[in-house]
């Protein structure tokens, strides 16, 4: 079906929208059509300002965890059997199917980000971030001396004084860093909980 821009197979946000309530999906309203597409999470699909609803239904399962519709035969107590004889714990073939199928739409959305480059390994980031950390730690260490040797060379104070304010320097610095490494291990340590001030 043509778009009302006349374009066939393309539609505007609104014609999208009616084509998601048709088939009974999520995603209903032009607004939240254009929400995933700000979120970047419809990108292949939109041409031109239209969309094509076959590779955004697809886009939308991969990225947003469509999860498949219920079945709509049966009552839950139906579904449900004895968890003491069921080594699924009480799940129907169908409720399995369903979960199933569910977990094949995450992978399906983990693989495409790992396409698109939002995939990160978190070892490699936590051995990136300890480098930059302990690189900087070692330059920080040295701004007493670089401070108190500057001060000496403009003649600022003289060098039992220079001796006091460079082990006091040194003294706040450690106490400052190690606050720092200790917030960086409990970062790594919680991901995420990680500055939630708890």
């Amino acid at each position: 079906m043509p778009g009302k821009r006349g374009k066939p197979g393309l539609l505007t946000y609104r014609e999208y929208a009616l084509h998601r309530k048709e088939r009974g999906l999520s995603g209903t309203t032009h607004q939240a059509v254009g929400g995933a597409i700000r979120r970047g999470r419809l990108e292949l699909a939109v041409r031109d300002g239209l969309i094509d609803p076959k590779v955004a239904d697809q886009e939308w399962a991969d990225n947003m965890r469509e999860m498949p519709a219920p079945e709509r035969e049966g009552t839950y107590s139906e579904m449900v059997q004895d968890p003491r004889s069921d080594p699924l714990g009480g799940l129907s073939k169908a409720a399995v199917e369903r979960l199933l199928a569910g977990v094949k739409l995450e992978k399906n959305r983990l693989e495409l980000s790992a396409i698109k480059g939002r995939l990160v390994d978190i070892e490699s980031m936590r051995e990136q971030e300890f480098a930059f950390a302990h690189g900087y730690q070692e330059k920080i260490k040295s701004m007493p001396s670089e401070l108190v040797r500057q001060m000496n060379k403009d003649g600022v104070v003289d060098a039992k004084t220079s001796v006091v304010i460079e082990a006091l320097a040194t003294q706040i610095i450690e106490v400052v860093l190690e606050q720092l490494a200790n917030e960086l291990q409990k970062k790594w340590r919680n991901p995420k909980g990680a500055g939630s001030g708890n």
